[in-house]
């Protein structure tokens, strides 16, 4: 269950949620410090690594600076998938080049995972291993804009979503191993691909969603970030 005196302060669907970290509400950030806590019912404790900043601006963000700052939400398997999961995460780019934004994916170990970044070809998401790395966004870049990304799979398919709205879908065998890798938000593994921009929230589900729940997820949300 979800705590009861955090439930209220979730927007989202809470069904089947296995990670909530928002700036925005005081149970997860309280706006300063390096503890953010996902209030979820896995209930992770996160840490704002290397100086990670806050915003007030838009109801509330964590700052990234392109260089060395992330958030490690730690090595918990729950956050990893096993054969099915939705990943999304609110987030604007001040700049086209690199920046890793949620990942979960040692690409150099070869082990499985899911990440999403903004390279300077585009906005990109990827599902899979070293030899089974699937890109499927390849959206043109799009500086200083918030946005909801999200990735919904399952052992066949593979959906990119933007904003609510299916702009992907690939057939795309999966096979995944929980291997205890760490959970990350503004960098990746090995290399940090660090993001320049602001993080608003970010959310994994066990289980892919549907259509219709990652959208009500996005209209649940927009508001706040001036949609």
């Amino acid at each position: 269950m979800i705590p009861s005196s955090y439930e209220s302060s979730i927007p989202i669907i809470t069904a089947n949620l296995v990670m909530y970290v928002d700036a925005s509400i005081t149970e997860s950030y309280i706006g300063s410090g390096t503890v953010v806590n996902d209030i979820s019912p896995s209930a992770q404790v996160g840490s704002l690594m290397n100086g990670v900043g806050y915003s007030s601006s838009d109801g509330g963000s964590f700052v990234f600076d392109g260089v060395n700052d992330y958030i490690d939400m730690g090595s918990n398997i729950v956050l990893q998938p096993i054969v099915a999961g939705t990943y999304n995460i609110w987030f604007k780019v001040a700049t086209f080049g690199a920046g890793a934004l949620l990942s979960n994916l040692n690409s150099n170990l070869g082990y499985p995972g899911v990440e999403i970044w903004q390279d300077s070809g585009g906005l990109r998401g990827a599902v899979g291993t070293i030899s089974s790395f699937h890109q499927f966004f390849g959206t043109t870049g799009i500086q200083n804009i918030w946005r909801m990304v999200t990735i919904a799979f399952d052992g066949a398919n593979v959906k990119g979503y933007v904003n609510g709205v299916e702009i992907s879908s690939v057939n795309h065998s999966l096979t995944f191993a929980r291997s205890g890798l760490r959970t990350l938000i503004g960098q990746q593994e090995p290399s940090p691909y660090p993001l320049k921009g602001n993080v608003g929230s970010a959310f994994i589900y066990d289980g892919k969603q549907s259509g219709t729940d990652i959208l009500d997820n996005f209209n649940r949300t927009k508001t706040r970030y001036g949609i």
